[in-house]
């Protein structure tokens, strides 16, 4: 019998590994693993699998070091194999991780709530305010993006959606740059923990990173979160 040697967590850079971990149709295969031991026929009743399914993904684990075989249990015929994670977790290092996947994944559902966040307040206010998409061409050039031709609108008007949607290139110096940092998470701080009567949910984004090129691009954005109560 083996002894189930998994550690707390051990630190994954072989791509062929990477890539199972990251993957959102293999990794809820792996994961009945993470939790207990298991022969394959177990697992393959629990993910609802055919066995031969699960004993090809297992036989791929044990290679990658991702599974380990923790006991073999006697019986008539061949012993049952029982097989778990090698960790409890799986640290996969940024600098192997590819660069769609850092930038799809916590990203696209953020941006989902984003837009629809947007679309619901530009639904609201396209009548008076005019919100829409402009799209001109001058001199063979195109240019597009939002636009408004509302009455003298002032976005930042008492009586106006709270809405504000920056993205811009700065140039600054890099202590410029370090106390803008400090100054957006200093901005942050200010609001966090406030509790009074009347508060709702707001989305707010804020991030300020420095180009290949050097030029410091900040981000902002801050919306009204409850998007379906607008």
């Amino acid at each position: 019998m083996q002894e189930n040697n998994a550690s707390s967590q051990i630190t994954i850079r072989d791509p062929q590994a990477v890539d199972v971990l990251l993957d959102e149709s293999e990794l809820p295969l792996l994961a009945p693993f993470f939790q207990e031991e298991l022969s394959i026929s177990q697992a393959a009743q629990r993910l609802d699998k055919p066995i031969y399914f699960v004993y090809r993904r297992v036989q791929r684990w044990l290679a990658l070091g991702l599974l380990q075989e923790t006991k073999q249990v006697s019986r008539q015929g061949r012993p049952q194999r029982y097989f778990q994670t090698t960790a409890q977790t799986f640290f996969v290092p940024v600098d192997v991780v590819p660069i769609e996947y850092t930038t799809m994944r916590e990203e696209k559902v953020r941006q989902e709530r984003w837009v629809e966040t947007l679309v619901m307040l530009g639904m609201r206010l396209s009548e008076t305010k005019g919100i829409g998409w402009q799209v001109s061409a001058s001199g063979g050039n195109f240019s597009y993006g939002p636009s408004w031709f509302g009455d003298d609108w002032d976005m930042l008007g008492s009586d106006d959606p709270v809405l504000l949607d920056c993205f811009e290139t700065l140039h600054l110096t890099a202590a410029d740059a370090k106390a803008l940092q400090r100054e957006l998470a200093g901005l942050i701080q200010r609001y966090q923990g406030r509790e009074q009567s009347g508060q709702r949910a707001y989305l707010v984004r804020l991030g300020v990173l420095a180009r290949d090129d050097g030029n410091v691009v900040p981000y902002v954005i801050l919306s009204n979160a409850q998007y379906k109560n607008l």
